[in-house]
């Protein structure tokens, strides 16, 4: 049936956009999403008199997002150097929207922003037949979008 959302898991449109130096580059699109965990500390205290244990829990973390896509050349190649110098320094937004199977958005989009604390270009081998993938990783700030 058209416009379920069964399959809506696996299908997303992944973008990201990152700021340096006054200047906002649209990365596009990318193929994958990697962490953004969500946790907290794991704090319990046992209360005297030989109280029960009691669950506290504690400060939330977000744990850092890698998403990669591909290395086009033409598409990737003239940021390469630009990126390298914005890490450690350069703002990020990346943004999940799941997609329905018939690619149209369902619900809201996952937002994460934070700096660019890696920028990854692909791996190295010429008896390799694996796809160059580029990653861009993401210390997240505050709460997800």
């Amino acid at each position: 049936m058209a416009g379920t959302s069964t399959a809506s898991v696996r299908q997303n449109k992944i973008t990201c956009t990152v700021t340096y130096l006054g200047t906002k580059l649209d990365m596009g699109i990318f193929d994958t999403w990697e962490g953004a965990n969500i946790t907290a500390d794991n704090t319990k205290h046992r209360r005297g008199g030989m109280g029960p244990q009691v669950a506290i829990g504690g400060p939330v973390t977000i744990e850092d997002l890698t998403i990669s896509r591909d290395y086009d050349l033409a598409r990737d190649n003239p940021n390469a150097h630009w990126l390298s110098g914005a890490v450690g320094r350069a703002s990020v937004v990346a943004t999940k929207q799941y997609l329905d199977s018939d690619a149209v958005a369902y619900g809201r989009p996952i937002i994460i922003t934070g700096v660019l604390i890696g920028y990854n270009e692909p791996n190295a081998d010429s008896d390799s037949g694996d796809v160059a993938m580029l990653e861009i990783v993401i210390n997240p700030n505050g709460a997800v979008g």
